[in-house]
């Protein structure tokens, strides 16, 4: 009977494991999944994800290829014809935490707070800036981005290049 149980507890121990999904790691100016802003292309992103993506343009300023599916977005600015990616948006289903343990759709504006430290940029009170990150709680009806209050949960994380300036 004891080996049994044995067998019976290792079984489900395994199944548990086995059921934990791999969350990603985006790190702070750099990228995740393989696509490093700054460095990676317009065509990187569609080699790695595919072609069922969305093109959004943004008048003269940049392109959005919005893989909406998955809970990411690549940005290129329309100027750039080697279309290097600049940011990488990330937002719920995509399972993600930032290289100081900061969980989208999970930790709050508290939390990023006390990881970071107070925002770089002051004057935004919509979202919580630092070099090569920022956080955000977006109205993911309307896609505006909400006041934010320590108890707000993080349901967008952007990565961008620390040295991006603008696309202009």
């Amino acid at each position: 009977m004891k080996k049994l149980q044995i067998v019976f507890l290792a079984i489900v121990v395994s199944a548990n494991f086995l059921s934990v999904r791999a969350q990603e790691i985006a790190m702070e100016g750099i990228g995740v999944k393989g696509i490093i802003v700054g460095n990676s292309t317009k065509d990187d992103v569609i080699k790695k994800f595919g072609k069922n993506y969305k093109m959004i343009t943004y008048e003269s300023y940049s392109k959005q290829l919005q893989y909406k599916e998955i809970g990411l977005s690549f940005f290129y600015c329309r100027s750039d014809n080697a279309q290097k990616i600049f940011s990488i948006e990330m937002r719920k289903p995509f399972d993600v935490t930032t290289g100081k343990g900061i969980v989208l759709g999970k930790s709050t504006v508290a939390d990023v707070i006390r990881q970071y430290g107070e925002s770089e940029t002051e004057e935004s009170i919509s979202w919580l800036e630092y070099t090569g990150v920022d956080f955000r709680n977006v109205n993911l009806v309307t896609n505006e981005i909400n006041f934010l209050n320590n108890e707000m949960v993080i349901n967008e994380i952007n990565i961008y290049a620390p040295d991006f300036k603008s696309c202009n």
